[in-house]
């Protein structure tokens, strides 16, 4: 034991005691405390751990030299902890490591809560006092709960001081807001005035005072609301005082009023705001009267702007730095199947997020860039301007934009362009035959000349006629080139349908597989069907859309050419397609105004938004194809679509002159 560490004699715990409530901090208090209870137990080394929770708040040791800290802190720290979980003294052996003796663990406590541990580590035989020890405990425990419930206080204390300077700084803030409210309406050419629960005017502004003064003495102030109110006109209709609804219904009420100046009356507008208790009792009404003179030219050139965007063929938006909506206008949105003000408060990357060009030229616009792009949502194409909107210091607060439709300018682009290409093609084409035919020119020529070198029963002789039968159907397949590349309208001349389908068929036939059946359908009572057309041409416009049909049948199926008289003065020629079941080709989707004339707009499915989308080049070219071959010959074109295959009617002028002529 150290010098000045106490006995078992009471004098000396009593000096102790007044060690321990003379500390004013946890450290010094500890110290004096282990190396009391040190003392009391006849340890060699002790430590005391102090508790906050489960958790070690403070720790002293006796004696305190740090080597002998780092050696026995890790044994005596875990046997603390676990006694004071477990709530039972521990007494147990040491281990060889830490020398010969016994460690003993002692628990400090105040009611039922442990305020710390005491580990100390004795001689293997004889036993410390056990009377003075638990004295020793007792008095180390109510010295750490003092200064427990001190510190408790202290940070009570702390706490209360805190709040009380934030509740000051509250009321400080609150009057300056009161000041400058009524410095603001003082000077605001708004009238305003507050009443109580009584309807009684307590407080009015200067404007209302000096525009509207009480027609004895010098203020409202006292006076019902009533009194106030008849120097108002009152609107047409059951008048009842806005401030009387106020108090009823807890809720802001409104009137329209009419103050007369002289031979002038301007229009006001009454707002009366209830004020509610923390209760929710509406103990005074704020009221605010506004003068609407100028607001009416305001209200009708906000119209004619308003009226100007939604006829005008765009899309007018806005967004802020988030990208959601603020304003949604303009005709052009029924397009997108939306209403004006129907996006505003969604998100635009929601609302777009299958589109990312539109959302990349959002992004560039929020950072900064003004961007100019299209913008293809379904089958609609928009010129789309972004433009970033800044605040006063430079800041991007937003973005407002503005998308014109420009889908049938798009359209009529492509067109134009497969025009030029179809026309180049027709050219090539058309070269290449007249070459072509130069050298069929000598080739049936010399078969014609072989021919009559021989006899009718020569054996060349048939090889001979089959050279000229070859080079007449090459013929006419260099006028078919020809036709393509030949500007105008081309040879038109009566033309037989029957004998146009089984020709077609005929070249048809060779490209269509064995996959697929070829039928031809033709009135059953043998009537002959005309029409006015160059027969190169309509032929090809058939071929086209039965190579569109046969793509449209991977698996294969029935294809059938068809001709009637629609009773109305016109020959429908059909071409129609039924795929075998799972054969569809759904890798495309067409509308009826520009699907590909063999695909099957039912069958193929739609996009995200509903709307079919823009068929793909081949299929586009082959309608430019089409329109224009039957546009020429005063037609139109229809398209049927069927849950499982589709049909193409081209409607065609019944030619109606003499048979002889058309022969």
């Amino acid at each position: 034991m150290s010098e000045g560490s106490p006995s078992g004699e009471p004098h000396a715990l009593l000096a102790a005691a007044a060690r321990l409530l003379a500390c004013s901090d946890a450290a010094g208090q500890g110290a004096v405390a282990v190396e009391l209870l040190a003392g009391l137990a006849g340890a060699r080394v002790a430590a005391l751990f102090t508790l906050a929770g489960n958790e070690i708040a403070h720790e002293a040791w006796w004696p305190a030299d740090d080597a002998v800290r780092a050696r026995h802190r890790p044994y005596l720290r875990g046997l603390g902890l676990e006694t004071a979980a477990r709530g039972a003294p521990v007494l147990t052996p040491v281990p060889d490591e830490l020398g010969p003796g016994r460690a003993r663990v002692e628990r400090l406590t105040e009611g039922h809560r442990t305020l710390a541990v005491l580990c100390t580590l004795g001689p293997e035989h004889g036993e410390p006092d056990a009377g003075t020890l638990a004295v020793g405990l007792a008095l180390t425990s109510r010295a750490l709960a003092q200064r427990a419930e001190l510190a408790v206080l202290q940070a009570e204390r702390v706490r209360q001081d805190r709040w009380f300077k934030q509740l000051d700084q509250h009321i400080r803030v609150l009057d300056r807001e009161r000041q400058k409210f009524a410095a603001i309406v003082n000077q605001s050419d708004i009238y305003v005035f507050s009443t109580d629960a009584e309807r009684v005017v307590r407080w009015t502004n200067r404007s209302l005072s000096s525009a509207v003064p009480p027609d004895s003495g010098a203020s409202w102030a006292g006076r019902s609301c009533d009194a106030l109110w008849t120097r108002f006109e009152r609107g047409e209709g059951a008048w009842r005082c806005p401030v009387t609804q106020a108090l009823d219904t807890h809720r802001p009420a409104h009137c329209e009023l009419v103050l007369r100046a002289g031979e002038r009356s301007r229009p006001m507008w009454a707002t009366a705001l209830p004020i509610r208790s923390p209760e929710g009792r509406t103990h005074e009404v704020l009221v605010i009267v506004q003068d609407l003179s100028g607001v009416g030219a305001l209200r009708r050139a906000e119209e004619r702007a308003q009226r100007v965007v939604e006829l005008a063929p765009i899309v007018l938006f806005a967004t802020d730095r988030n990208g959601t909506f603020t304003l949604s206008q303009g005709r052009a949105l029924r397009k997108l199947g939306l209403a004006a003000g129907e996006a505003v408060g969604r998100s635009v990357f929601e609302m777009y997020a299958d589109h990312p060009d539109i959302l990349t030229s959002i992004r560039r616009a929020l950072a900064g860039e003004e961007v100019v792009g299209i913008a293809v949502i379904g089958d609609l194409a928009f010129e789309a301007h972004y433009v970033p909107v800044r605040n006063a210091d430079g800041e991007i607060t937003g973005l407002i934009g503005v998308a014109t439709d420009v889908s049938e300018r798009m359209r009529l682009e492509t067109e134009l362009r497969l025009a030029h290409e179809m026309e180049a093609a027709g050219h090539l084409a058309g070269a290449v035959a007249h070459e072509f035919n130069n050298l069929l020119t000598v080739i049936m020529g010399n078969a014609e000349l072989i021919r009559g070198r021989l006899h009718d029963g020569h054996p060349l002789r048939r090889y001979a006629e089959e050279v000229q039968r070859a080079g007449q159907q090459g013929a006419l397949l260099t006028r078919r080139l020809l036709t393509l590349g030949r500007p105008g309208e081309g040879d038109a001349q009566p033309l037989e349908i029957a004998s146009l389908l089984r020709d077609t068929a005929e070249i048809v036939r060779g490209m269509l597989g064995p996959r697929i059946e070829l039928d031809i359908a033709l009135p059953a009572d043998g009537v002959p069907l005309r029409v006015r057309a160059d027969r190169a041409r309509l032929e090809q416009a058939l071929a086209s859309l039965v190579v569109s049909a046969r793509d449209a049948m991977p698996r294969g199926g029935r294809l059938t050419l068809g001709a009637d008289e629609n009773g109305a003065g016109s020959v429908v020629i059909t071409v129609a397609h039924a795929p075998v079941a799972g054969g569809e080709r759904r890798a495309a989707v067409t509308a009826t105004n520009g699907a590909g004339a063999g695909l099957d707009p039912g069958a193929r499915g739609a996009t995200a938004d509903g709307r079919a989308p823009v068929p793909d080049q081949a299929e586009a070219a082959m309608l430019t194809l089409v329109r224009a071959v039957v546009r020429r010959l005063g037609g139109t074109v229809a398209i049927e679509s069927r849950p499982r295959g589709g049909a193409v009617r081209l409607l065609l002028p019944l030619y109606t002159e003499p048979a002889a002529e058309a022969a």
